[in-house]
């Protein structure tokens, strides 16, 4: 047939007509001779018998691949799509052959599907049939037998054409072995194709084979061939695409205090002061490095930020972090990162005297969640007393903002895969909300006795601290050392 090149070139046909011609022509040569196609059975290589001697039972897989296919229920609608086929919406085989039309049948790497026909392709895969005194592998002992079939041959319209058409065809291409007859037989995927796991087993409408199934779960497939009248079992092995392993990426919180802001309108004005700034006025760092000198960071009690630099100290706050796996706590579960930066970190002259220097730094310490890539829920649970959430900002130029689904009150979702890095630093600003909140509690030993000028400026420390909060959220380590630390759980 196909060989011969008399088979109708099938470009035109739609993809989904294409797949159930070839379902057809599958079943029809299951449970009949091979109806006018040509077929084969060739053992496989290496010196094994395709078809044991002795055996008087023959059990068939024909194996397919489901890429759009990952459940049951989307399994059942494709079968469910027979019903509305406009010529054949009756025929016996329309859900089988809708089935191999949406998961078109396979073969190993060297086998050759029925040429000019619509087929899955080559597939790493294998099977083992195991009879009770033999046990035989797919890739060395199966019989692999090339069949092509037609729209006539199944009584169904695949192409949905409104006629059965003889050169419209799919290929059937399966494996066969000779197992002993009425005994218990074990088929077993053993290497299921990558990105593939066992979904589903059929059997040909009408061949009575699915009286001799036992079970089927996982990959196993238990029969009983004695159940079956012919000794001719054909199974249709269907595998369902497995959704990738979700990935981690990691969200980081940087907690600011600002103990004299308390509306967006003033926050907006700390960031417009970068402007003003006569030596590096049009720095990309600059709004930041101002609004981390106005709300420096803060951490929680039993944290060190980096000493010698200008830091908020310790405050009591908590945060939650939801992703599919579940919820964490920043203060039970959030990765403590103390780091600290220089002003030639961000190219920012935070002190304003001309020049940058390496020794003006600030703390930027941050809590890390490891999360699964996603919906990431971060909520504030815990506002520091007499602050409430205020504003969210993210590192310049990460490109961390496109991560974002909303914030508002103190909720902040993203959408990880958004991300191009998967690390996402958040910078979470709380404003004052009354007058004389209480301020962080710091530690002494860890800021410098010039911390503020005597103008009531920000010292280069301060700056510096800011600098390293960038570049740790650009996951660049600059000049300090960095300390993680895993809370205890």
């Amino acid at each position: 047939m196909n060989s011969s090149g008399s088979t109708r070139a099938l470009a035109g046909v739609p993809r989904i007509g294409l797949a159930l011609v070839a379902a057809a022509a599958m079943l029809l040569a299951l449970v009949a001779p091979t109806l006018g196609t040509s077929g084969g059975a060739a053992p496989r290589s290496e010196g094994s018998v395709a078809i044991h001697g002795g055996g008087d039972a023959t059990v068939m897989v024909m194996k397919h691949n489901c890429a759009d296919v990952s459940t049951t229920e989307e399994f059942e609608a494709v079968e469910a799509r027979a019903a509305t086929n406009p010529t054949t919406p009756d025929a016996a085989f329309g859900p089988t052959v809708e089935t191999v039309l949406e998961c078109p049948t396979v073969v190993l790497e060297g086998d050759t599907q029925t040429p000019d026909t619509v087929a899955g392709g080559t597939s790493a895969f294998d099977f083992t049939v195991a009879d009770g005194s033999t046990t035989q592998t797919l890739s060395t002992d199966g019989a692999f037998t090339q069949t092509g079939a037609c729209e006539t041959d199944v009584a169904y319209d695949a192409d949905r054409n409104g006629s059965l058409d003889a050169d419209v065809c799919l290929d059937l291409s399966h494996y066969e072995f000779a197992v002993a007859g009425d005994s218990d037989v074990t088929v077993t995927e053993i290497t299921p194709p990558a990105g593939f796991a066992f979904g589903a087993l059929r059997f040909t409408p009408g061949s009575g084979d699915e009286a001799s199934l036992v079970s089927a779960s996982n990959g196993v497939i238990e029969l009983d061939t004695s159940a079956d009248d012919d000794g001719m079992i054909m199974l249709h092995v269907y595998n369902f695409a497995v959704a990738a392993a979700p990935s981690d990426a990691t969200v980081m919180v940087m907690k600011h205090n600002c103990a004299d802001v308390s509306t967006m309108a003033e926050f907006d004005a700390v960031e417009a002061r970068a402007a003003t700034n006569p030596t590096t006025p049009d720095a990309a760092f600059g709004p930041t490095v101002e609004t981390v000198l106005e709300c420096p960071t803060v951490v929680l009690d039993g944290d060190t930020q980096t000493p010698g630099a200008v830091a908020g100290g310790t405050s009591a706050f908590d945060f939650t972090v939801a992703d599919s796996d579940g919820t964490q706590t920043l203060s039970t579960d959030g990765d403590f990162m103390q780091v600290g930066a220089c002003e030639p970190d961000v190219a920012y002259d935070a002190t304003r005297n001309g020049t940058l220097d390496a020794d003006v730094c600030l703390d930027l310490s941050h809590y890390g969640f490891s999360v699964e890539d996603g919906t990431v829920t971060i909520t504030e649970t815990t506002p520091p007393s007499g602050f409430a959430f205020g504003a969210l900002r993210f590192t310049p130029g990460s490109g961390d903002d496109a991560a974002l689904v909303s914030s508002s009150n103190g909720v902040i979702v993203l959408d990880t895969t958004a991300d191009d890095d998967g690390m996402i630093m958040l910078h979470v600003y709380n404003f004052a909300v009354a007058a004389g909140a209480p301020s962080p509690t710091p530690a002494a030993s860890e800021l410098p006795d010039a911390a503020i000028g005597s103008d009531g400026s920000f010292s280069g420390t301060q700056l510096a601290l800011l600098l390293g909060g960038l570049t740790l959220a650009s996951s660049v380590l600059v000049g300090h050392s960095v300390t993680r630390a895993r809370r205890s759980r």
